[in-house]
């Protein structure tokens, strides 16, 4: 089968930002996600501007994988955050750079999760883990992205890039009416949307005023909305 590529660009601004390649069949579902999960919400939607708003030459690539689950890798350097590369391998320019995203649309269980039979939870569903992997691939282009920072996240230590993924990923669930939200990325398990117990662990806030700093247009404008369309919003309840 032969394969094809394809710019989104829902609002037919000739934006070559978001690129999808693959068989064709591959590159219409990814589209049709992104057409009517994403772009009409209003947490995907915010993604995608940030995407949209990034540096001239940067896109992201979203590429066909027949490999489990969802991968975004950006060229470190110029996505990492602005500081001195040389010195200190955590940093970069934070000029942004272009990010390919690997995805599957069967988004498969890792073996280490799932080593027998297990039901595949609401937040591993092919609309959710695009959304994660694009929140990824925005800090890329945003030149944002902070390698080696690990955070807590409802008892489980993980690298703060998954936790920033997750924490926006499950607003987005709760958005469109799925409050089974995800943990953490070490496990399947799973937390109610009760927001106000979110925003009190201790470190909720190094993860929320990451987000509030580096994406301000996305964080304001979620947490504008208060809790009226989603009953997870951390951004709405965080100080």
């Amino acid at each position: 089968m032969t394969d094809v590529s394809r710019y989104f660009d829902q609002e037919m601004k000739n934006r070559k930002k978001i690129q999808i390649s693959g068989p064709r069949s591959y590159v219409d579902s990814v589209e049709k996600i992104l057409k009517d999960w994403i772009y009409f919400s209003y947490v995907g939607r915010a993604v995608l501007s940030e995407i949209y708003g990034s540096a001239q030459g940067t896109e992201v690539h979203i590429k066909f994988s027949s490999s489990s689950g969802a991968d975004s890798s950006g060229v470190l350097e110029d996505s990492r955050a602005e500081g001195s590369y040389a010195t200190d391998l955590t940093k970069g320019t934070g000029k942004g750079a272009s990010s390919v995203l690997s995805f599957d649309l069967t988004c498969k269980l890792p073996s280490n999760l799932c080593k027998t039979k297990c039901t595949n939870p609401r937040f591993n569903l092919p609309r959710f883990v695009l959304l994660h992997e694009l929140v990824h691939s925005m800090r890329h282009v945003r030149g944002k992205w902070r390698a080696g920072v690990t955070v807590n996240l409802n008892r489980k230590s993980l690298a703060l890039e998954e936790a920033i993924g997750i924490v926006i990923t499950n607003i987005f669930m709760s958005e469109k009416g799925d409050n089974k939200l995800r943990a953490d990325h070490v496990s399947l398990d799973t937390i109610g949307p009760d927001v106000q117990s979110f925003v009190k662990q201790p470190t909720a806030s190094t993860i929320l005023d990451q987000i509030r700093a580096d994406h301000p247009a996305l964080y304001n404008g979620i947490a504008g909305l208060k809790q009226s369309k989603f009953p997870f919003n951390p951004f709405a309840a965080h100080p």
